[in-house]
């Protein structure tokens, strides 16, 4: 992936991008589009400004996707960055030292092949080369290579490479003879290791974070406590004030595994292979941020510049912007069956009436609301298992995925194109049974590994290329459009091969995504580990189009990992699924989960501002219309963020008022071409975040003057710059108790709040464009048939609102400025 400097023209407005040092993409605009919408004040005097135009135009298509492309294109980041400084030298022993500034940062001493160890005597090092190339990612890279072997044969066991890039270091395992018979060395995870990174006195006790469990939560740590976990521990963060290290599997994340003992830790092949192929090679990143321009770690910038590299390596597309409406599944409002929701495992009342039955009567009720669900969500009560569920929807494996009778007497083709009129679907899936059809039957002619039996056991394809391309044909008449594969965790944890095969792990998630994509489907994952993220990227470039979204579990009414864990998946390209919700705060009677839900607005809020999908879960006659509409269009289209809501940097702070992953101050953002990019901040405990600057609040830094805008109260608090303490313009708690507020430029004397009474006012699928003037405000809406919205700025310094509502008219007259054309009259899929 080269990065030169280039200069593209979007439909009359030229943009000028470049690749910087750090891997990120700069773009500035030089010059601008008319706008085709402008509010004009009626008089100068502040007190009495009014709209008297404001005008909707309908685009072409072509116009729209454009103009989606120039703003995704045109996100800028604004940050004073010190140097990048990271200095690594290998001596003669061949232990690695990483320096960032002025401090040694790592030394990796420790070279582990099977049961053989540097620091034991047992290995050598015997070859050492050095050259210098360039690289599209690393730019002029310097390359170390490192030949180890026994001391007693002198035969190269492992080649380890180091490729030192300006902020970057890319680390190698190769076996240039491949390894049989290989004994686990006294690190548990890992058959071998390298680097490994000492924690010895004279080594800094920095703080860290890592990935662990399912559902991958942050937990924090120290270079000294920091300890990996099943198909967890990374990426791994260590940082400080102004410095942060990412280090991640790059590779093949299946096939290895971090590892600590209680003098190093580092990464490996994993623990469980006797054999080792000849040529086998792994690679490793660790990826180096400086910034010093704020009071808090650069953490959100780290994690976005690691994975701007893990991706360029790969020769992967960042596709986080577009998978946000990709489908109606991305796109639109569903109706959600998942657990935690009324429908799950649930019929409602009367209970002994089938799901078939129970549908008809809530698509009559979504229908006389005129709630426009764009797609439904069936989870695994619908497919025969064998075994029982349990509460949490855990229990018996797949028999076969095809609907029960007890379920839809009609069939699931009957129930989608009849009684939900066509509605796409996203279909849940779970871990294999060692009795399913699939298996007696040799469907496709494929063996299968297996491990136990019901309902504890668990079965793979030995040829998942084969098996996925046969299975993903046998939907075809479903209206399939999301494949949700659940249990990943277990499905690899129930079968041994996956322990074992070195290859059936990284192979099993690339046929999934190959044959999803070839039919034509997204596929979500659910309750993956760490390692199946990473997987799910670097097996395949298959993925960027496919694996859209990654559930995350919000747990006990907590705000648990949405913000932390987003900063891992969005890095990736990922869009982090809040998962679904209940809209209203009424007991759901006759739901497998009655509630009530306690904060029906902060769950919406988190589910709006993952910029996935938004699925409300709640039973017949217990839905709020009102929240549900203010997520999106009357079309149903999701009025999202351009980037979904993350922890804050200062969540790392030694400032802060909790450990990050305890720390709920949370933002995401738009980006408005001719305006500037408006911030939505969420505080969970309002007071918590008063004496912090709003920029650091925010991960960001202003190149004007904002104004801060209390959602909940709809009211303009004031004006503040990058020293304003937020104390100084805070939002009021609502009645949930959090905080949320909109944070927007001044930009020529205005302030653009957009659309109030929505979770996301200003979302760049509503307002194209935005360009103030010295005394107008030039606007393109986009609005739907019989839609009229009220559209909200102010002029600094008053702090009054001026609004006014906007209204689609197919015949009003309007006066069309130089290349203008009119938007369609609907959302283009």
């Amino acid at each position: 992936m080269e990065f030169p400097e280039q200069s593209e023209d979007y439909d009359g407005e030229e943009v000028s991008c470049m690749m910087n040092q750090f891997g990120s993409e700069v773009c500035l605009m030089n010059s601008g589009i008319e706008q085709s919408v402008e509010v004009i004040p009626e008089k100068k005097d502040n007190a009495s400004i009014n709209f008297v135009a404001l005008y909707l135009y309908k685009k072409k298509r072509n116009r729209l996707k454009k103009l989606n492309l120039q703003k995704e294109r045109s996100r800028c980041h604004h940050h004073h960055l010190a140097v990048q400084a990271l200095n690594v030298w290998v001596n003669d022993s061949g232990a690695v030292h990483i320096m960032s500034g002025n401090e040694v940062w790592l030394i990796s001493d420790e070279v582990v092949i099977g049961s053989y160890a540097f620091s034991q005597g047992e290995i050598e090092l015997v070859d050492r080369r050095e050259w210098t190339s360039e690289d599209s990612v690393l730019g002029t890279y310097k390359g170390i290579s490192l030949g180890w072997a026994l001391k007693e044969t002198k035969e190269i066991l492992m080649n380890t490479t180091l490729r030192i890039g300006s902020s970057q270091v890319l680390f190698e395992q190769r076996f240039p003879n491949g390894l049989e018979n290989v004994t686990n060395s006294t690190a548990s995870y890992a058959l071998t290791v390298f680097p490994a990174f000492l924690r010895t006195s004279n080594i800094k006790d920095r703080a860290c974070f890592a990935y662990h469990g399912v559902f991958p939560a942050l937990k924090s740590c120290t270079i000294q406590s920091y300890k990996e976990s099943w198909q967890g521990g990374q990426p791994l963060v260590l940082y400080d004030n102004e410095t942060a290290l990412v280090f991640s599997a790059l590779d093949k994340p299946k096939a290895q595994h971090m590892v600590t003992t209680d003098e190093w830790f580092g990464a490996g092949v994993k623990s469980g292979i006797a054999t080792i192929s000849t040529n086998w090679t792994q690679r490793w990143l660790l990826s180096e941020t400086v910034d010093s321009s704020r009071e808090a770690p650069p953490i959100r910038r780290a994690m976005e510049k690691w994975g701007a590299e893990f991706l360029a390596i790969l020769g992967i597309e960042n596709a986080l912007h577009s998978n946000r409406y990709r489908d109606k599944v991305h796109g639109a409002i569903g109706f959600w069956t998942d657990n935690g929701g009324y429908y799950h495992y649930s019929t409602g009342i009367p209970s002994n009436q089938t799901y078939e039955e129970a549908f008809i009567q809530v698509k009559k009720y979504h229908d006389t609301l005129q709630i426009p669900f764009g797609h439904w969500q069936f989870d695994s009560w619908f497919y025969p298992k064998d075994g029982d569920v349990d509460g949490g929807g855990g229990g018996g494996a797949v028999v076969n995925w095809t609907s029960m009778d007890s379920v839809f007497p009609s069939g699931l083709p009957y129930v989608i194109n009849t009684i939900l009129d066509g509605m796409p679907l996203v279909a849940h899936n779970r871990q294999w049974s060692v009795e399913s059809d699939y298996i007696q039957h040799k469907s496709a002619s494929v063996e299968w590994f297996t491990t136990g039996s019901p309902p504890t056991g668990a079965a793979i394809p030995k040829d998942p290329d084969t098996f996925f391309a046969f299975f993903f044909n046998q939907q075809t008449d479903w209206n399939l459009q999301m494949y949700e594969q659940d249990w990943l965790s277990k499905e690899y944890d129930l079968v041994d091969a996956f322990q074992t095969n070195l290859t059936l792990g990284d192979d099993w998630l690339r046929a999934m995504a190959e044959n999803v994509f070839a039919s034509n489907r997204t596929m979500q994952m659910c309750m993956p580990y760490a390692h199946d993220i990473l997987a799910g990227w670097s097996c395949c470039c298959y993925y960027q189009l496919v694996i859209t979204s990654l559930r995350i579990y919000l747990h006990n009414s907590v705000l648990q990992a949405i913000g932390t864990t987003s900063l891992f998946y969005s890095s990736l390209g990922i869009l982090p699924f809040k998962d679904g919700f209940y809209s209203s705060s009424l007991k759901q009677i006759g739901g497998q989960t009655v509630g009530p839900e306690p904060a029906p607005d902060r769950e919406i809020l988190m589910a709006v501002l993952s910029a996935a999908m938004v699925g409300p879960m709640d039973g017949l006659g217990l839905l709020n219309k009102t929240r549900v509409m203010a997520t999106c269009r009357n079309d149903g289209v999701i009025l999202k963020p351009d980037f979904p809501v993350t922890t804050s940097d200062i969540c790392f702070s030694s400032l802060s008022y909790a450990p990050p992953e305890n720390c709920y101050i949370f933002s995401a953002s738009s980006t408005l071409s001719k305006y500037g990019q408006v911030h939505y901040l969420f505080l969970d405990d309002p007071i918590s975040a008063n004496n912090f600057s709003l920029p650091t609040l925010l991960s960001s830094t202003f190149n004007t003057s904002v104004a801060v805008l209390d959602w909940y109260a709809s009211t303009l608090i004031g004006y503040a710059d990058n020293t304003t303490l937020y104390s100084k313009v805070a939002a009021k708690p609502s009645y949930e108790g959090h905080a949320y507020a909109i944070i927007a430029p001044v930009v020529n004397g205005w302030t653009f709040f957009g659309q109030l009474g929505v979770y996301v006012p200003v979302s760049s699928l509503r307002f194209i464009s935005v360009r103030p003037t010295s005394l107008r405000l030039y606007l393109d809406i986009l609005l739907m048939p019989n839609e009229t919205i009220s559209v909200c700025a102010a002029r600094q310094p008053s702090t009054s609102l001026i609004c006014q509502n906007a209204s689609w008219d197919e015949n009003q007259s309007t006066e069309f400025h130089d290349d203008h054309i009119l938007f369609d009259d609907s959302h283009s899929w």
